[in-house]
């Protein structure tokens, strides 16, 4: 499609990361997997270091769903050395759904508390019933 066809054009983390996650909607393995290498050359090079904290968000999870596990726990430390309020309000249901999804599943708790308690109340209830419970 027009978009999946322009995402080439621009060589970018960015852009790879959004070519990852087309091809992951799309099921296309092949693209899925060469994209997860162009992102690990992106990340050997530095060029991680200065992207915005939604996009690094949507970074960690295409590495987490790549495998790439090492690389996906680094993302994670950036994320939440770097979380606030503002940017937990940053992203989309689905993306902060996915990321919140890991975070519990994982028992992964947030460096504050409040902020966990943010992100679950910023999701649509459907999303939020669908969370794994949380432990009193």
């Amino acid at each position: 499609d027009a978009a999946g066809e322009q995402l080439p054009r621009f060589p970018h983390l960015n852009a790879v990361v959004a070519q990852a996650q087309l091809a992951s909607i799309k099921r296309d393995t092949d693209a899925f997997a060469s994209a997860i290498e162009e992102l690990k050359f992106y990340i050997e090079s530095g060029d991680d270091q200065a992207i915005a904290w939604d996009r690094r968000v949507s970074l960690f999870l295409v590495l987490l769903q790549g495998g790439e596990y090492a690389l996906a726990r680094d993302q994670l430390r950036a994320c939440f050395d770097e979380m606030d309020e503002a940017k937990l309000r940053s992203l989309t249901p689905g993306v902060l759904f996915r990321f919140l999804s890991f975070c519990e599943t994982a028992k992964i708790g947030f460096q504050k508390p409040e902020l966990q308690q943010l992100a679950r109340e910023l999701l649509p209830a459907d999303l939020r019933n669908r969370l794994v419970p949380r432990a009193n």
